[in-house]
């Protein structure tokens, strides 16, 4: 009978003709064993020529060929095994022994289907029976436990027919991987492809993959599929105050409630930063997804322990159904993400989609792109506020409102057009405008002769966070040749209190410089006024909710007299907001207020009419003695 080396060897060799037909990590063994046996052969041809070699040299030489070949396939880190027509194992090496527990001695003469049922997998008998029918099979992540160890893994087979010299199948070879750590790998990359890090939940790539199945089974069922779009209010004032580690902690915590919200089968995402998304399958009728909602905001109700902190978050969520809000993933997408801004807008908790949403969104985003292109067309506008001394009359300062001239619309009021710039980022290009602006009409009134006043100009959250803001002011009083000291900053406590410390940084760099600070709407904001100690603050702004109802609202004089007492201990100045009655300003005297802002005086003006103005008064005060 033929060697078994030469027997495993020639099949090897007949695979090299045909390298599709086996994996290519595998041909760098069959080209190894190939090249070893054509160079032994080579030179034992050449010694029979040379020399005149017995018998027994001839079978010395043969033997070391097979050695060498028993060290190729010993040495393999592959399992490799060859059978015999009745399964049973004739060759067994050392990397089948790794990954199957089992040693050469047990597997060896053993039938294959007894040392496979006692992996527990029966198929690798009948793969091995298809080999012995001529079939080629390869088996892909293949389970399996080692004996003893009781490791578990997976592995990649190659079975194939061994073939005498008259062609006939006398056997099998099988050539084996564990492929185990590969294939946690591919599961490690399929999670993180289709799993967010931080919360552990679906991201939006497998959300977007299961809502898209969903949508296919929907018509079958004749059964309804809802969309949550979901986002945290408030959240990143908690972030910023209190830093990211604490941030992410609430969001893996909102994770964790929105997941005993829904039913098994149902799917909560997240989005990233603050946005979640809930798919609601099988829904019978849209009336089932408010119990949802209402079980989502009775977890919120409840308060959050994060590292010592009790913090109270609350959702605005948007909704969508399938049929009747659409019919595709990026119509339910898109519509719930509408109904969720309505919700953000009108500050409810909750909005079902409507078509008439569409509308204002499709407003909303041309709206955004006039905006991209207003500071580059010259669109802006400034107009000045005068702000009074209540004692002598005399302006002591102008506050610079921003106002947007559009093209069609005419004048656009700050109210529909700054969040917008706030949200895009717009603000930061707009703000440094508004500022350079009003420095150099300031410059302009006191080079025409001009009594000198402060100019105020508000500050957004976003110009508040710039990095660059000192240096945009610093740059900007330079450029325009404007005293530091005639600048006056304004920002509302809310924004003030977004990040403390970074803020507390910029304004003392400010402050440093000359540059006045003042707090706007004062009293609507934070409970805690520490921050009148901690913030180089000059003037306190009193709301005009408060002083509206001055003269009819014991409370609200209770609140501005509370206020202007606080502001004297302190050594800070009052200013009294949206006054309009000669009835309020004489309260406000009373109460020793120190400057006023309204109506009363004036209304916001185009800086030539502003200037005017400023002339008029300020030769009013000539007229009139102290």
């Amino acid at each position: 009978m033929e060697p078994l080396h030469s027997l495993l060897l020639r099949q090897l060799k007949r695979h090299v003709g045909q390298p599709s037909a086996i994996p290519s990590e595998w041909q760098a063994l069959v080209h190894a064993v190939d090249k070893a046996y054509r160079q032994f052969d080579e030179d034992r041809t050449m010694m029979e020529r040379s020399l005149d070699l017995s018998s027994q040299e001839l079978l010395h030489a043969n033997s070391e060929m097979r050695v060498i070949f028993e060290r190729l396939i010993n040495s393999s880190v592959d399992g490799i095994l060859a059978f015999d027509r009745d399964c049973r194992f004739t060759v067994w090496n050392p990397g089948m022994e790794r990954i199957t527990g089992i040693g050469k001695d047990e597997a060896n003469g053993k039938n294959a289907s007894d040392i496979f049922l006692s992996l527990q997998d029966t198929d690798e008998a009948q793969f091995l029976r298809e080999a012995l029918r001529g079939k080629t099979v390869v088996a892909k992540n293949r389970s399996y436990v080692a004996r003893g160890t009781g490791h578990q893994g997976f592995f990649e087979g190659y079975y194939s027919p061994l073939f005498n010299e008259a062609g006939m199948i006398i056997g099998g070879l099988a050539v084996i991987r564990d492929v185990t750590e590969q294939k946690q790998w591919e599961e490690r990359l399929k999670h993180s492809v289709n799993y967010d890090p931080l919360s552990d939940l679906p991201n939006r790539n497998l959300f977007t993959d299961r809502l898209t199945q969903a949508l296919a089974r929907a018509p079958w069922s004749k059964r309804r599929v809802g969309i949550l779009f979901l986002d945290l209010n408030r959240f990143k004032v908690i972030n910023d105050t209190l830093g990211h580690e604490v941030g992410d902690l609430l969001l893996k915590n909102v994770a964790a409630r929105l997941v005993t919200c829904i039913r098994n089968g149902d799917t909560v995402a997240h989005f990233g930063g603050d946005k979640f998304a809930i798919l609601l399958e099988d829904l019978a009728q849209a009336d089932d997804i408010p119990k949802v909602l209402q079980k989502i905001l009775a977890f919120f109700s409840e308060s959050f322990l994060i590292e010592g902190h009790e913090l109270f978050t609350t959702p605005s969520i948007g909704v969508s159904v399938y049929p009747n809000d659409g019919k595709d993933v990026e119509s339910l997408l898109k519509n719930s993400n509408t109904a969720l801004l309505r919700a953000k807008e009108q500050s409810s908790q909750y909005q079902f989609y409507l078509p008439t949403m569409n509308v204002k969104a499709s407003q909303r985003l041309a709206l955004e792109s006039s905006l991209r292109h207003a500071l580059e067309r010259q669109e802006f506008l400034l107009h000045y506020q005068p702000k009074v001394a209540i004692k002598s009359g005399q302006f002591v300062g102008m506050e610079a409102l921003v106002r947007w001239r559009h093209p069609e619309k005419g004048i656009v009021p700050p109210a529909e057009f700054i969040p917008l710039a706030e949200e895009t980022a717009l603000i930061i290009p707009i703000g440094e405008w508004v500022l350079r602006t009003a420095c150099a009409q300031t410059k302009t009134w006191q080079a025409e002769g001009m009594v000198p006043i402060l100019i105020a100009v508000n500050l957004s959250a976003r110009q508040l966070q710039n990095q660059n803001l000192v240096e945009i002011v610093q740059r900007a009083l330079i450029d325009t040749g404007l005293a530091p000291r005639y600048l006056e900053l304004e920002l509302t406590e809310s924004v003030l209190m977004q990040n403390l410390e970074a803020n507390s940084v910029s304004l003392d760099k400010l402050h440093a410089m000359g540059v006045e600070i003042a707090i706007d709407d004062f009293g609507t904001g934070y409970s805690s006024l520490a921050y009148l100690k901690r913030f180089p603050i000059n003037s306190l702004k009193i709301d005009r909710s408060f002083v509206r109802d001055l003269t009819l609202d014991s409370d609200d004089q209770a609140i501005v007299k509370a206020i202007i007492t606080l502001a004297r201990s302190l050594k800070r100045k009052v200013v009294a907001e949206g006054v309009e009655t000669e009835e309020q300003l004489e309260i406000l005297r009373s109460l020793d207020c120190d400057e006023m802002q309204g109506y009363l005086f004036s209304k916001p003006l185009p800086a030539e009419d502003a200037g005017k103005l400023l002339k008029e008064n300020m030769e009013r005060q000539k007229r009139t003695p102290l």
